[in-house]
């Protein structure tokens, strides 16, 4: 398969996809998810759809077999005109731009990661039994290790295994009700292994920046949760 028409396919998958989160859109406009865990399914499911079509439908060669395609057609001469004049790369340009941005927001993506641990290493530690996070823990059946951290000013909560909950110095400012309800909110992150699931989003919406579809349902995605 050439170029132009791998790009060509990928043109066909960016507007099936939007026709299928319009569809997806309109049904929950229809019948409307109200239980946000609902939601949060029927969006993961159509992102999976989304993502997947390339991988459901055969990808359709060029007519002809001479690999012509509709990128053809924007090509510019760069010399004099007739058969033989050069062009300009235009499948070329576009496939770069294509690559060039999945590893520009791949690397953006490791960059924030790396981010996250030097501020889990600067972290200090908050007292489990002073802070009543032990009760809060047994009753929601997970554990986790929390940390004020002045680099932060929202919570944050990363790692799987061992997971951490980065805290803003504001805080210990809190309410006791209050607190209990920030660490109880981001204790159910932990319990849902929402971690791996956003570095999995986050790196499929950096791989695939070019499909609006896949942008679309990731915010959804994101909302619900």
């Amino acid at each position: 398969m050439s170029l132009a028409t791998a790009l060509d396919n990928l043109l066909a998958v960016g507007l099936q996809g939007l026709w299928i989160v319009g569809a997806a859109l309109l049904l929950a406009r229809v019948f409307p998810l109200e239980r946000p865990s609902l939601a949060l399914r029927w969006w993961q499911a159509i992102l999976a759809g989304v993502v997947a079509l390339p991988l459901l439908q055969p990808w359709s060669a060029a007519p002809g077999g001479r690999g012509e395609t509709w990128l053809d057609g924007l090509a510019v001469p760069s010399g004099a005109a007739g058969p033989s004049a050069r062009r300009w790369p235009v499948q070329e340009l576009a496939a770069s731009v294509l690559l060039c941005g999945s590893g520009a927001r791949l690397a953006w993506l490791l960059v924030g990661l790396r981010r996250l641990r030097r501020f889990g290493a600067r972290g200090r530690p908050l007292d489990p039994e002073a802070d009543g996070l032990v009760g809060l823990q047994r009753r929601l059946g997970v554990r986790a290790e929390f940390l004020l951290c002045d680099d932060v000013r929202v919570p944050a909560t990363f790692g799987w295994r061992r997971p951490v909950v980065l805290l803003p110095p504001a805080f210990r400012g809190m309410s006791p009700e209050g607190q209990t309800a920030v660490a109880a909110h981001e204790l159910v992150h932990v319990q849902r292994g929402d971690w791996a699931a956003t570095v999995a989003e986050e790196a499929l919406a950096a791989a695939l920046w070019f499909l609006p579809a896949v942008g679309f349902a990731l915010s959804r995605v994101r909302l619900a949760r």
